[in-house]
């Protein structure tokens, strides 16, 4: 799970999201699409533990694609994701589509810094309590919170704090640039 999330992070800076967060939502998340240039996204990305080729492919569309070459069962493997960067007030988030089910999106908060993105993942059981306590729409399943998409008022109380901090900050991923 956190290798994916820091994927994403490098590909939004590549974020994103390793296996599942376990909140999740029914489109990429946030207001709006944040628009991209390649001289800030483009180029290769690394982890402690990975390194991926990240390129903005829809700029207007905040679209990224990234690319990470394992070795399985012997073989090298290439996978290629969609990530999509949104934002909401100066907020930004990165999306991807849940491998899984293709009909929901994991998803990440991320701040771009220079070469470096950092990467926050929702905290589950924050989300969960929001959800039970009627603040946001959404429905508990086994694997965590699907939301409902937000309104612009539920959008502005997450961004500000209204909500608390139902994030996991103490736990940033960091994303490297290591050429562009």
């Amino acid at each position: 799970m956190k290798n994916k999330i820091l994927t994403l992070a490098a590909a939004a800076t590549a974020l994103l999201l390793a296996g599942c967060t376990g909140v999740y939502s029914p489109q990429p998340f946030g207001d709006k699409p944040h628009a991209l240039t390649a001289a800030d996204w483009d180029g290769t990305w690394a982890t402690c533990d990975s390194a991926m080729l990240v390129r903005v492919t829809d700029s207007a569309a905040g679209k990224l694609q990234y690319s990470e070459t394992k070795v399985e069962k012997g073989a090298f493997v290439t996978k290629t994701t969609d990530i999509f960067v949104r934002e909401s007030g100066d907020w930004l988030f990165a999306s991807i589509a849940d491998e899984s089910t293709h009909d929901r999106y994991e998803w990440a908060r991320i701040r771009r810094d220079g070469d470096q993105v950092i990467v926050w993942v929702p905290d589950k059981d924050a989300f969960r309590a929001l959800v039970q306590s009627g603040k946001l729409k959404g429905r508990l399943v086994d694997q965590g919170v699907i939301l409902d998409p937000l309104s612009a008022e539920q959008m502005k109380a997450l961004t500000s704090g209204a909500l608390g901090v139902p994030f996991k900050w103490a736990e940033p991923s960091v994303i490297h640039r290591l050429a562009r």
